[in-house]
């Protein structure tokens, strides 16, 4: 863990205050990103006890860089909080339990048997796709089934699925301080999934595990990845086809923006797929606030 970074948010005036999503949900002022900072360097220097209690206030992060972007030193708080979290891990003190951080396989090979046609599953295919939990559990697997739609719609017939496919990329134990565990799953990942020349992941937080996180857990065998996005937007752009025309917004995605810096990719597909340019919210690009949706927030605090 390199010095000094928890100095600097220490002794700051809280200039990323309002990027907080968990600060601006919650209304408190302890879950500010120069906050939660403020108990590394506490930590640090052995002024605070590292307790079940401290590892909640730091599992108030989603991990979602915007309070680097208005950082004028670019402080990593996602980094150094996460780092922390492992280290709470290892020292046997963390609140949440490993079981909290997985999603069990065969739930998520359940799922898509339930959504994906039988004859996607080819196994000589060479790409699969890589749906993700959230995209097979949640809102009964709809975000598994618009993909294969445009996939169809596209003539894309050299993706196919696969049961080995259907396996959590391991963020949530990366999120969680589960470093161990998290490079495990990534060795695990790797390792059936190398067969194939592409693994198309439907998630940005997937493909970020899968491109970022792994290597820097030591697995540097991992297959190519690319987003179905990246796959799908050359193809829809040379599509023709009556624009919708709808008042349509883009909201920036922290995994596809902030973490994988893909900004005009979606936009180039709502301007030709609507036939004018998507409206821009206050807050867009860079600096686009957080869903709220990362860091694993949503099983160490479900309410926030």
């Amino acid at each position: 863990m390199s010095k000094g970074r928890f100095d600097l948010c220490t002794w700051c005036p809280e200039l990323c205050m309002d990027r907080c999503v968990v600060a601006a949900v919650t209304g408190s002022n302890s879950a500010t990103p120069r906050s939660k900072m403020a108990l590394g360097w506490a930590l640090e220097r052995g002024l605070v006890k590292a307790d079940a209690d401290l590892a909640r206030a730091l599992h108030q992060c989603t991990g979602c860089l915007s309070c680097n972007e208005a950082c004028k030193y670019r402080v990593d708080v996602e980094q150094a909080l996460f780092d922390l979290r492992a280290r709470l891990v290892r020292e046997g003190v963390s609140p949440y339990a490993r079981d909290v951080f997985e999603t069990p396989t065969e739930r998520l090979v359940a799922a898509q048997a339930a959504v994906v046609p039988e004859e996607m599953f080819v196994p000589e295919a060479q790409a699969v796709l890589f749906p993700g939990c959230h995209a097979l559990l949640d809102d009964g697997g709809s975000a598994v089934t618009d993909v294969l739609g445009v996939f169809k719609a596209l003539g894309i017939e050299f993706v196919g699925a696969s049961r080995d496919a259907a396996i959590c990329c391991g963020y949530p134990l990366w999120a969680g301080g589960y470093a161990g565990d998290f490079a495990d799953r990534a060795r695990r990942v790797t390792a059936v999934l190398r067969r194939y020349r592409m693994v198309v992941a439907a998630s940005p937080c997937c493909a970020y595990a899968m491109r970022t996180l792994y290597a820097a857990a030591g697995v540097t065998n991992a297959p190519r990845v690319t987003l179905a996005l990246e796959l799908i937007a050359p193809l829809v752009v040379r599509t023709a086809r009556e624009p919708l025309g709808l008042a349509a917004a883009w909201h920036d995605s922290c995994f596809l923006g902030r973490h994988l810096g893909q900004y005009e990719m979606p936009r180039e597909v709502v301007r030709h797929v609507n036939g004018r340019p998507a409206i821009e919210l206050r807050r867009h690009g860079p600096d686009a606030p957080c869903c709220g949706a990362g860091g694993a927030l949503d099983r160490t605090h479900p309410l926030v």
